[in-house]
């Protein structure tokens, strides 16, 4: 079992823009892989925390936290869950129970994808918390988590299928940032 490294230095907000966009580039392609079509990351956005509040309204999403080298929150966001939303992960018949366990079970593979990928770019341990599944105003349960985390910035990618719609967004709260050098 690997140990939990102690946290990095503060990252500068390039730094920290540069691993988000890496990581939502891998939760693309976890997503893709299994929802069986193509998913694509769309550009980075970039908020202060204060001023932070998702790009489109979210009704669904799984939230983690983040500890090791780099901490800090780590969301997927996603429309209502349906057969249409998960692809082959529920069937149309699937009761309540099954739906919520496909949503933990697309956020825990897109999220440690997506914190493996920014893990081997720092060359440090990233673990991920148990998540937390959201139902109901899963943007407005992340915007007060980052307000009580007094989050500096904000990170957000959406992901788009082929056809151009938002499948879902991922976004990284981290804890600290670096002020730049001068």
């Amino acid at each position: 079992m690997s140990e939990v490294q102690e946290p990095k230095d503060a990252l500068t907000l390039p730094e920290l823009a540069e691993l988000s966009a890496i990581g939502a580039n891998c939760a693309a392609s976890a997503l893709a892989m299994v929802l069986g079509r193509d998913v694509i990351a769309g550009a980075l956005r970039q908020v202060e925390g204060a001023h932070y509040r998702p790009g489109v309204d979210w009704s669904t999403g799984v939230v983690f936290e983040a500890h090791g080298f780099l901490s800090g929150l780590v969301a997927i966001l996603l429309r209502a869950p349906s057969s249409g939303t998960l692809g082959a992960l529920v069937a149309d018949d699937s009761s309540e129970a099954e739906i919520e366990s496909a949503v933990r079970e697309l956020g825990n593979i897109v999220a440690s994808h997506t914190v493996s990928a920014i893990a081997d770019e720092i060359g440090g341990s990233i673990l991920l918390s148990v998540p937390t599944l959201v139902l109901e105003q899963a943007d407005a349960f992340l915007t007060t988590l980052a307000g009580e985390r007094k989050a500096a910035y904000c990170f957000e990618s959406d992901l788009f299928g082929s056809d151009g719609e938002r499948v879902a967004a991922i976004v990284f709260v981290p804890d600290a940032v670096a002020e730049p050098h001068a």
